[in-house]
């Protein structure tokens, strides 16, 4: 009665929190089981509905399947508790949209079998990421720009190419660089995609025009960063 009546709790926030959620019939009785289940494999359901209300409504034999899937590749517990609070969406992803994902890395990508668990520990989101409007047109992009082996780079296929790429190769442009050496830098250090504009990337910069003044250490840095 006791797990019974924290489940309802649960739901009574939800509610309180998500006013617009809708909720489907009987959702006291399914959403106690729900929350019974998440909280026997380890997973506080109060935290995770808070940040994915989804949840709410997604079917739990869905949710039961994903788990079994993803565990089911050799994720233990620990991680796989450890993706869904990277990612929450994971629970509400349907086995048969995770199924391409896995393919698409494994066929496309060419990342190993063995290293796919690796892949996904890393970058948990890629699982929820859809193939055809997401994870290929990123590849296509980063193997434009002359980024080959992609496989060494698989966190970078669930960013955006419009929204976090492009603004980061027209910043450098913008301040001055060729297109050419832009690429150039960007297929050389990938990971500058993912900083910054604001906090490293016009730090970089300054650096970079100052490096005859800087000390040893960052002149070596920015010597290697801008020309290899």
């Amino acid at each position: 009665m006791l797990e019974i009546s924290c489940a309802s709790d649960v739901l009574q926030v939800v509610k309180w929190r998500c006013p617009n959620q809708t909720l489907p019939p009987n959702s006291d009785t399914g959403f106690q089981k729900k929350v019974l289940y998440l909280e026997s494999i380890g997973i506080d359901s109060f935290s995770l509905i808070e940040n994915h209300p989804k949840l709410v409504t997604a079917s739990l034999d869905d949710i039961k399947s994903t788990v079994k899937y993803i565990t089911g590749m050799d994720f233990s517990a620990i991680e796989f508790r450890r993706l869904v609070g990277m990612c929450p969406e994971i629970l509400t992803t349907k086995v048969s949209d995770i199924i391409p994902v896995f393919t698409f890395l494994h066929r496309e990508v060419r990342v190993n079998g063995s290293n796919i668990k690796h892949v996904i520990n890393r970058r948990p989101r890629l699982i929820i990421c859809n193939v055809d409007k997401q994870l290929r047109p990123t590849m296509y992009f980063l193997q434009s720009i002359g980024i080959e082996e992609v496989n060494k780079h698989t966190h970078l296929l669930s960013c955006s190419v419009e929204d976090k790429f492009i603004p980061r190769i027209e910043y450098f442009e913008n301040i001055g660089f060729s297109c050419r050496d832009t690429t150039s830098m960007f297929r050389r250090f990938p990971q500058l995609f993912c900083y910054s504009i604001k906090n490293n990337l016009v730090f970089l910069i300054i650096w970079h025009r100052r490096g005859k003044q800087a000390h040893p250490f960052t002149l070596f840095f920015v010597t290697f960063f801008f020309y290899g």
